[in-house]
């Protein structure tokens, strides 16, 4: 069946016009694919496998106690709107904590709490902290991190007895800046990430994989076209040279 309908669009139109026409829907189908974000219903994930993020934590007041003064977190997976996340926290005392957690973005519970929200909200958004409840997003900013110009959503806001000042990259949603006061005061901020340099990346390895596969597309419809071509045009020599014999086969006949 797949002979036939190549023989008969080689016979009806030409070889140009049908490996054009395959190599634009190939291509439009593969443009359609979204490799950047993950939309989970009305909930856009910023974040994807792989992402990470560390920071380091400043305190004004700290506890007597040990606390962590620096925080990674790298994401192992991305199922809806569920994140899971490799958490790994050096402490005051030297030692270091490692665990892995499951996190809600869209509802901001476990692992996805205060750090991670959905993207590409607004002012005037909502977003569902555990242990805060739901926090308006109440401005705006561009800032700089890590020498890099990025749009950040502003939160101020207060919570038994906390008092939370959060910046959050608008784009992948993601806390860039914290500060924390209560009986003890901390300012989080973002020292390391790859969350925009593998955005860089993921775009150029899209345009090189679209290429790469458009070449491939390309050279497989016109090996195709040109096989099937080569296939009729010796059907037609052959049904040609058996109409001369038999002719000639009449001819002797006669």
């Amino acid at each position: 069946m797949l002979s036939h309908f190549f023989k008969s669009l080689v016979e009806k139109y030409s070889v140009l016009t049908i490996i054009a026409l395959m190599f634009t829907l190939s291509f439009v189908k593969l443009l359609c694919l979204d490799v950047d974000s993950v939309t989970a219903g009305e909930y856009e994930i910023g974040v994807k496998l792989g992402d990470w993020i560390e920071y380091e934590i400043n305190w004004t007041f700290p506890p007597p106690w040990a606390y962590p003064v620096r925080i990674r977190r790298e994401i192992l997976s991305v199922e809806g709107t569920i994140i899971t996340v490799t958490i790994t926290q050096e402490m005051s005392n030297g030692t270091v904590t490692k665990e892995t957690r499951e996190g809600d973005v869209a509802k901001g519970t476990g692992a996805a709490a205060l750090i991670f929200i959905p993207a590409n909200l607004g002012v005037g958004d909502w977003v569902h902290i555990e242990g805060f409840d739901d926090v308006s997003i109440t401005d705006e900013h561009t800032r700089v991190y890590l020498g890099i110009e990025r749009t950040v959503l502003y939160a101020n806001f207060s919570s038994k007895g906390f008092d939370v000042l959060i910046f959050w990259d608008r784009e992948k949603g993601t806390a860039l800046e914290i500060h924390s006061s209560s009986t003890y005061t901390s300012t989080v901020k973002v020292i390391e990430t790859n969350l925009w340099s593998s955005e860089s990346f993921d775009n150029s390895a899209r345009d090189h994989y679209l290429l790469g596969f458009g070449t491939l597309v390309l050279i497989i419809i016109i090996s195709a076209v040109l096989i099937m071509r080569n296939r009729h045009m010796r059907s037609k020599r052959r049904r040609r040279i058996r109409k001369n014999r038999s002719f000639a086969s009449c001819c002797l006949r006669v």
